[in-house]
């Protein structure tokens, strides 16, 4: 399945993902002031510098498949799948090389992060139990130094109910996330190597990082 594309160097735009009854949204707008002008800065931190688990080790727990298998759904009925072609889905997408499983923070989600084939961050997502007879695998990947700097989002929305998942990577040195709501709640979670993810019923509008207290707008075109 195709995955939701990020505007490069610019505000990432909101993307829609509809799959065997699934629907995922990624991508974020950052609220950002511009950076100002002045002497020449330093080189920016590289994806790898600023998310260490993308150096980690260990059982990635995705079945790399050929774009053949994966639209026949074969390997994803057992679990989830993504495709082994490194430009299977375009530059700015997951480098299949560079995927890292991320420590579970939620019984209900799996999640991944990875480079882009651009330079930039990726996060997948995936439910932990079968929908409409597959494990659906989604992705949004972040381009540019805001995105490096600030995490990405994606919210996979069940289509069978009201729940959702939400899955972010944030950089090192975040110890926990508060994400608010469309409906006017919040909903916390701890971070894990880099990744975050929390089940709700209300689509996320923005996150909070701490200790920093950065917050990041979700959305927009």
């Amino acid at each position: 399945m195709r995955t939701p594309r990020s505007a490069t160097g610019g505000r990432p735009r909101r993307a829609r993902l509809a799959t065997a009854g699934v629907t995922l949204c990624g991508a974020l707008a950052y609220a950002l002031a511009a950076e100002g002008g002045g002497a020449a800065a330093a080189a920016p931190p590289s994806a790898g510098a600023l998310y260490p688990a993308l150096g980690s080790s260990g059982p990635v727990g995705l079945t790399f498949a050929t774009a053949q298998q994966i639209e026949a759904a074969s390997p994803s009925r057992s679990g989830p799948a993504w495709r082994s072609e490194p430009d299977a889905y375009g530059a700015g997408t997951p480098v299949p090389a560079t995927i890292r499983r991320l420590p579970s923070t939620d019984r209900e989600a799996a999640s991944w992060i990875a480079e882009s084939g651009e330079g930039g961050v990726c996060v997948m997502v995936s439910p932990t139990r079968r929908v409409a007879g597959v494990y659906p695998v989604g992705a949004t990947c972040g381009e540019g130094q805001a995105a490096l700097e600030h995490g990405i989002e994606l919210t996979y929305i069940y289509p069978d109910s009201d729940a959702m998942l939400l899955a972010g990577v944030v950089p090192a040195g975040t110890s926990s996330v508060t994400v608010a709501l469309a409906d006017g709640t919040s909903a916390s979670t701890s971070v894990s190597g880099d990744g975050w993810a929390l089940t709700a019923t209300s689509e996320p509008v923005s996150y909070t990082m701490q200790p920093s207290g950065e917050t990041v707008t979700i959305g927009g075109e």
